[in-house]
């Protein structure tokens, strides 16, 4: 007898003698294969509410991440080129500009309108800032962008003009 068919002979015996299979009582039954779908549902649902519900808050400090990287933007190319670059705040058209400095004149590079819901709404005196050729500004400060009762600052550092994401929160009434 070959060892296949002497395996095959003691499973038979086993399968007369106990009524049932190798592994039979192995296995999940139907009810806790759907309590386990109902909490994965739970959970899922959880994750997908937690996730949606804060569009307003995403939605603004994306826009100040745009807005302090094209002031990075700005003080890389000054350095790169040799040029001046200056960004231009409007508060009241809730905007702003790139300027580059090219023959005696500005020439516009951008021009970036706030989202739907976000507004610069403080400037601190920073309305622009010029970038020499060296990379640093011509003055510093803080600029307020407000959105769905949050606020983010963007801080322009006087030593290095490197543009940070400096302070946010919830708007207080």
């Amino acid at each position: 007898m070959s060892g296949i068919t002497v395996l095959r002979d003691k499973l038979r015996k086993y399968i007369i003698r106990t009524g049932k299979a190798l592994g039979s009582e192995s296995g999940i039954t139907l009810i806790e294969l759907s309590i386990a779908l109902a909490v994965t549902v739970i959970i899922g649902s959880g994750v997908f509410v937690a996730a949606s519900g804060d569009h307003g808050r995403r939605s603004l400090y994306n826009a100040c991440v745009s807005f302090r990287n094209d002031i990075r933007y700005a003080q890389r190319m000054a350095v790169i080129t040799g040029d001046k670059y200056r960004i231009i705040v409007n508060v009241g058209m809730n905007r702003y500009y790139m300027f580059r400095f090219v023959n005696i004149k500005y020439v516009t590079e951008k021009i970036v309108d706030m989202p739907e819901g976000v507004k610069i709404s403080d400037t601190s005196n920073l309305y622009e800032v010029t970038y020499n050729p060296w990379g640093t500004p011509d003055q510093a400060g803080t600029i307020r962008v407000d959105g769905s009762g949050y606020y983010q600052k963007i801080t322009v550092i006087p030593s290095s003009g490197r543009a940070e994401l400096t302070e946010s929160g919830k708007l207080v009434k």
